[in-house]
């Protein structure tokens, strides 16, 4: 096992909150106002880690087409009602969460305003507290290291110090470039499904499942258990 580790840093779509599949399904569906048909599927193959801007940018160059603020705005405003309604945590993240013993973060490609809604319907706003670094606060996102990079640097924690939990192709691109340990979840439901996309991954990187896994993987990561928890841990 990797040793040495003194920072997580989460990703956030698909790996902290189970969100890929509600953000795809209303893209799909907002797409097709403007006249451009895809699917769930191409969506996640596409644009899965990468912030709006990264899509919008793509959207030309395949489509043709220039997403203005008014899609952005409605986009958002309809994603955003869709979170009120459906949006968890991915399973088991919280109960990890409160067995934590080293610092974590959250580096997501995600907007601000985005992340801190999110956050605060499943009730994970104080966990972070400010510990979230957003695409917006640097230059190049990812599949570039300047996020995971800058996430590190504002927790004061060298780079080969810390190890990257995330879902995407780009966001593992990220974590390798920024010199950092890193781990695939698969455990939300857009890896799942029928419209899983392909992760592309290299030798160093395992695989994670599910949050229960992580603990074992990384047993010093975690507060000490007494003998009760122990017990249930085994049931």
């Amino acid at each position: 096992m990797p040793k040495d580790i003194q920072l997580i840093i989460f990703d956030f779509d698909g790996v902290v909150v189970d969100s890929e599949i509600i953000s795809a399904t209303v893209l799909v569906e907002q797409f097709k106002l403007i006249g451009i048909e895809i699917d769930v599927a191409y969506v996640l193959e596409h644009y899965l880690g990468r912030s709006f801007d990264s899509m919008k940018d793509s959207v030309y160059r395949v489509f043709g087409v220039s997403l203005n603020n008014a899609f952005e705005y409605e986009y958002r405003e309809a994603l955003f009602n869709q979170f009120a309604t459906e949006l968890k945590t991915t399973v088991g993240f919280k109960q990890m969460l409160n067995k934590l013993s080293v610092n974590y973060c959250i580096a997501t490609s995600s907007a601000p305003l985005r992340a801190a809604y999110c956050l605060k319907l499943v009730g994970l706003t104080d966990a972070f507290a400010k510990n979230v670094y957003t695409a917006s606060q640097v230059k190049h996102g990812k599949p570039a290291p300047d996020l995971f990079l800058f996430a590190a640097k504002q927790m004061q924690v060298p780079a080969d110090k810390c190890l990257v939990i995330e879902d995407s192709t780009a966001g593992l691109a990220a974590a390798s470039a920024a010199n950092m340990q890193a781990l695939h979840y698969q455990g939300g439901q857009h890896l799942t499904g029928p419209s899983a996309p392909e992760i592309i991954l290299d030798g160093s990187v395992r695989q994670l499942n599910n949050w229960h896994s992580l603990q074992q993987m990384y047993q010093p990561l975690f507060k000490k258990q007494n003998n009760a928890e122990k017990l249930l841990n085994l049931n």
